[in-house]
């Protein structure tokens, strides 16, 4: 079955905003809880290792944060009605090149990503943090709710006249997504003049862009 949402329901979705802080909520705790441990390893002999694992999860955790305050935005400008796009070229393949590479976001993209591009077509005329941050959101939505010892995929995709990004989870994942977060997700793609499906029995998300 699949479904589509968009801009129409998210203003009412008073829930949404209450989910992405308790996100935030959870990586503070996350952070809290590395720096106590950090605090009991310094006063034991031989516990490099062990504290650098945790500044290591404290780092991932502060970059993850930093993304989800976004999200709080992006949020708060669509209930105030104030959210726009500022369009302009950029080169799309580099764009995504760098932000799958970036350490920021190395734990949240997952392990299989392919491009399928049209060389003709590397230049694209669209939103581009806007376009980004879509792109995290998938990603995250994908690591949050694939199954232990899964391994979700994204893939990208340019053609004549609109980026395609897919999403795929490796067995059917039923009811188990996150759906006021697709419906974050949703909201972006029609900002910027595209669309959003989930078939959930079929564990796929696809956001199609034209640029």
């Amino acid at each position: 079955m699949k479904s589509s949402t968009g801009v129409r329901d998210l203003p009412a979705d008073k829930w949404l905003i209450n989910d992405v802080f308790h996100e935030l909520r959870s990586m503070l705790s996350a952070i809290l809880s590395s720096v106590e441990l950090i605090e009991m390893y310094a006063v034991k002999p031989d516990s490099g290792g062990r504290i650098s694992r945790q500044a290591g999860s404290i780092k991932l955790q502060v970059m993850e944060l930093e993304f989800q305050l976004q999200n709080v935005k992006v949020i708060q400008d669509m209930l105030n009605a104030s959210q726009v796009t500022h369009r302009g070229h950029f080169n799309i393949v580099h764009m995504l090149e760098q932000l799958v590479a970036d350490e920021r976001y190395t734990h949240i993209f997952p392990s299989r990503v392919t491009f399928d591009m049209n060389d003709e077509r590397e230049m694209a005329f669209a939103d581009e943090q806007l376009l980004r941050h879509t792109v995290l959101n998938v990603a995250w939505c994908l690591n949050r709710n694939a199954a232990p010892g899964a391994a979700p995929e994204i893939r990208f995709a340019v053609q004549e006249d609109h980026f395609e990004m897919t999403g795929v989870l490796p067995a059917p994942v039923h009811a188990s997504l996150d759906q006021r977060m697709c419906r974050l997700i949703g909201y972006l793609a029609e900002l910027q003049g595209g669309g959003f499906e989930l078939n959930e029995q079929e564990g796929l998300l696809a956001v199609k862009i034209p640029v």
